[in-house]
Parts: structure tokens; C-alpha cells; sequence
């Protein structure tokens, strides 16, 4: 695509000479300037013939124009291909990215208020659990979950470190939407909760290092909106997650719990935003 200013020339004097040369069309829909549409095997003549005749150019570049274009009227395809490209993006062997779809605005307005993909996080010094959820109405779905086991003879800051570079992968893989971890931890001593309290601190400088939002639930909140009493067993909060997220695979107990702590924020989520809305 060619682009010149319309201060420089008439569009019927710029039409005249482009045409000349090849060019498929010319375009002034725009407030200042003509854009010149030509094939790729005419541009260089087309481009050549303006400098002949002294026309100056804004930009001259050959870019991808597609001749049919698809229009995506589900969501969930949307979504799909949006990945897609954002995977593309990303990669460095990757030059650039061209696409010839359309998402309609009905999609759109849907996408704006769809699913919402949530991390929960359970924090440990030799085992981290993580469970990963999609909310979208009244619905939750599990999507996967698991955990970061870490060597006992390791040092500590290997052990952080391991935990950060894990959660980068997790969060780069998936791409949540926020995360949700428990406010407070329980230690049976000094040593134990200055140890957790590295590990916690780790994981909220990895979430606000990818921009990730984090929302931090008291633990008597999360069995209470899990189990519905505040003072559950690690056995009940694991059934009820089967139950929650319809799973009959047995979680490890730091899995489940991280798994709670994602359920947590979907459940209390809109009433959230609800409340920031009015403050």
C-alpha cells in the first residue's frame, strides 16, 4: 500500500498516474490522504512512476490484503483464534501475523462479559499447589491443576526461585485473568511461617511482575464459600471441589486447595465488583 498526502495532489491527477502504472485502486476514504492499492508484482512500478512524477509518499510497503474474510459469530471460536494469534505474537521466529477474520459485534459485547479465567495458588516451602478454573455465569469449569514439588535438600533461594520461574510458565502457558491465593497461612512455628512467608511473597512478586491481578481471601472464607462452613476438614474442602468442578480424580490436598481458592473468587467475584462499582 502507497499512501499520499491529499495535500500534495489531485485525486483525479493521482488516479491518472497509478493506473498508468498497474494499480488496482486508489482509496480516499481517509481525512488526509489517498491510500494506492496494487498487486505485489505491480508495486515497485507503481511506486516508481509516482517518484518519477515527483509525487511525494507518506509510506510505500507491501502488506497482506485479504480478498475474503471470515466472520466468527461464536465466542468460544473467537477466543480460539484470538490465542492463537497471541501464541503467534509471541514468538520470536515469528515475523508477523496476518488474519482475514471477522469477530461480530454481538461477540464482542459477549466476549466483554465471558468467561473469566481464574489461578488459585496454595503457597508451600516444599509443596506448592496450583488449579486453574473458568468462570462464566453460574458456571464453573475446572480447566487443570497440579503441583510444584520442590526437593527437601534444596536451599531455600533455589527453592524460590524454582516456584517463580514455575508460576512464569504456568501463567505464560494459560493466561489467566487473575489469580487467587489465601491472605493468611498457618505455621506450627516461627521458622516454618518465616519460611512460607518468602514463598507468599515470591508468588505475589511473580503475579505483579506478569500483571496479573491478585485477589487474597481470609482461609475461613474460602472453606465457607467452598463447603459452606467455615471450619471444614482438608477431606471436606476436597470433596467439595470434586463436586464443584463435577471431578471424580482425587486431588492432592495442596491442589484442592488451590483449586478452593479459585472457586472462592468466582463465587464472590461479581459481588466484588459490584461493590466497586458503587464505591
Amino acid at each position: 500500500m502507497i499512501r499520499v498526502a491529499k495535500s500534495e495532489i489531485e485525486e483525479d491527477v493521482l488516479t491518472e498516474i497509478i493506473l498508468e502504472a498497474g494499480a488496482e485502486d486508489i482509496q480516499s476514504d481517509q481525512a488526509d490522504e489517498f491510500r494506492v492499492v496494487t498487486s505485489t508484482s505491480d508495486f515497485d512500478e507503481v511506486r516508481a512512476q509516482l517518484e518519477e512524477s515527483n509525487v511525494p509518499m507518506l509510506s510505500a510497503e507491501i502488506i497482506w490484503n485479504p480478498q475474503n474474510r471470515v466472520e466468527i459469530d461464536e465466542p468460544q471460536k473467537a477466543q480460539q483464534v484470538i490465542k492463537l494469534i497471541d501464541m503467534l505474537e509471541d514468538d520470536d521466529d515469528v515475523q508477523s501475523v496476518h488474519s482475514n477474520f471477522d469477530i461480530t459485534d454481538e461477540v464482542l459485547a459477549e466476549m466483554a462479559c465471558s468467561a473469566l479465567k481464574i489461578l488459585g495458588i496454595d503457597p508451600g516451602s516444599r509443596v506448592t499447589g496450583y488449579g486453574l478454573v473458568e468462570h462464566q455465569g453460574n458456571s464453573t469449569r475446572y480447566l487443570d491443576s497440579g503441583c510444584i514439588r520442590l526437593p527437601d535438600k534444596w536451599k531455600l533461594a533455589d527453592k524460590l526461585l524454582q516456584i517463580s520461574n514455575e508460576l512464569g510458565k504456568l501463567i505464560e502457558n494459560n493466561r489467566p485473568d487473575c489469580a487467587s491465593i489465601e491472605q493468611i497461612f498457618f505455621a506450627h512455628n516461627a521458622r516454618s511461617a518465616l519460611i512460607l512467608g518468602h514463598v507468599r511473597g515470591v508468588i505475589l512478586l511473580k503475579m505483579a511482575e506478569t500483571g496479573l491481578p491478585i485477589h487474597e481471601y481470609p482461609p475461613l472464607q474460602v472453606k465457607q464459600a467452598v463447603v459452606g462452613v467455615g471450619r471444614a476438614t482438608k477431606d471436606q474442602v476436597i470433596h467439595m471441589v470434586q463436586i464443584l468442578l463435577n471431578k471424580r480424580q482425587d486431588f492432592k490436598e495442596d491442589e484442592a486447595d488451590a483449586l478452593a481458592s479459585a472457586i472462592t473468587h468466582a463465587h464472590l467475584h461479581p459481588t466484588l465488583e459490584r461493590m466497586q462499582g458503587k464505591g
